[in-house]
């Protein structure tokens, strides 16, 4: 498994093991692995099947909190895996399984790009999470989340993020409670081709258009033709507008994160527009859509509109608006 770990007191109902596609029929995981597209292949997969009669009594494993960490995630117990009920709820048994990286250093202004190529299939899978987890604190934040996949097919996953400060990244996998329907029919999550790189590299290929702002634009350019620019910031320097910390360090006690800012106020007038310009993207053909994630803090007097519009480059079309909010929001 590389450098990635599985503890050893993972239970083998919330355990990710090794899989290769001539075994699949046997053990579970996908016929092919993502590296070489054949059954001689390697890689790890998690089955999420489950049957009553296997069923052990299980105590709880994962603890309540009442800290809130970013993106909601919960701390993660000791160990790598394991089940819990929600009594209140009657959901039954909720079984998940830890892939945990080695430890990792901190990533600098630029960051780390985390790919990957995944597979989520069957009933009885229900979402894939990625978490960092504070090496000192032993807090952790849920990075990256899904609960659809193109069933039988890997699909790449990629990751931008900073941190300042010695963390592991943990794959969580769940499955659905023991009392839905669609438990007991065979489902599995399966990773392959997991790679780091730091951010900025010249041979970086992966995580093109993410951008953390933490140490500069990433590609990210101002359009020569608005009428002011944005700007990278840390907090805001005013009092009343702007941000107090960037999105990924809500929640904790920080403000060291960097974000893209322009300020509303004087000498800004009615009507005038900051632009800021991604790389130019390769088509992305009919059965495969980008999607765009961000977050947005939109505060203070003479706040406008905010407008994500879609370009394409050489051709004399005028720019489609397809997102937009007006309006103090975030």
């Amino acid at each position: 498994m590389c450098t990635w770990l599985i503890p050893v007191n993972a239970s083998d109902r919330s355990k990710w093991r090794l899989g290769m596609g001539e075994l699949s029929a046997w053990i579970g995981g996908p016929r092919a692995d993502h590296t070489t597209s054949d059954k001689q292949g390697g890689y790890v997969f998690y089955e999420t099947s489950y049957q009553e009669d296997l069923h052990q009594p299980v105590v709880p494993t994962i603890p309540k909190t009442d800290r809130q960490v970013v993106g909601g995630a919960r701390p993660l117990p000791q160990g790598a895996g394991g089940s819990a009920t929600d009594p209140s709820e009657q959901r039954g048994v909720i079984d998940s399984a830890w892939f945990i990286s080695r430890n990792l250093s901190r990533t600098g202004p630029m960051g780390y790009c985390l790919s990957f190529y995944y597979i989520m299939e069957g009933l009885s899978a229900d979402r894939l999470i990625i978490h960092l987890r504070d090496m000192e604190t032993a807090e952790n934040a849920s990075l990256w989340e899904i609960r659809e996949g193109v069933e039988g097919s890997w699909t790449k996953g990629e990751l931008a993020y900073t941190y300042d400060g010695f963390h592991l990244i943990i794959f969580e996998a769940v499955t659905k409670p023991s009392n839905d329907p669609a438990r007991p029919f065979r489902g599995h999550f399966a990773l392959d081709d997991m790679v780091f790189q730091k951010m900025g590299s010249p041979d970086l290929d992966n995580c093109f258009g993410h951008c953390t702002f933490e140490g500069g634009f990433c590609g990210w350019t101002n359009d020569v033709e608005d009428d002011f620019d944005w700007e990278l910031g840390r907090s805001s320097k005013s009092f009343l507008t702007g941000p107090s910390r960037d999105f990924s360090s809500y929640n904790r006690d920080e403000q060291t994160g960097g974000f893209a800012y322009i300020d509303a106020s004087f000498p800004r007038r009615p009507g005038d527009r900051a632009r800021l310009q991604s790389p130019n993207f390769l088509a992305t053909g009919d059965n495969n859509p980008v999607c765009m994630k961000f977050a947005t803090h939109m505060f203070g007097n003479g706040i406008g509109s905010l407008r994500v519009l879609k370009r394409v480059p050489g051709e004399e079309a005028p720019d489609r608006v397809i997102w937009e909010i007006s309006g103090e929001s975030g």
